[in-house]
């Protein structure tokens, strides 16, 4: 098989083109971090963060956050 196959194809009204070890390994990466982001969301969801980090830093961390938004937003 052919990895440097130059591979056409059109997004958003634009001509592209890449080598498909390329075209493949953005699709891997992008697959990857959407697993990595929905298994996160789903531990941070079932209150299971504690488990993955140093919960104590981390609750300092997102008061900090949620306080500066606040002063931002508002």
């Amino acid at each position: 098989m052919n990895w440097n196959k130059p591979v056409k194809f059109k997004f958003g009204g634009e001509d592209w083109e890449m080598p498909l070890s390329t075209l493949l390994l953005l699709i891997f990466v992008t697959l990857i971090l959407m697993l990595g982001g929905a298994w996160l969301g789903f531990k941070f969801g079932a209150g299971q963060v504690s488990e993955l980090c140093d919960c104590k830093f981390y609750e300092r961390e997102m008061i900090f956050s949620f306080l500066l938004v606040r002063i931002v937003l508002f």
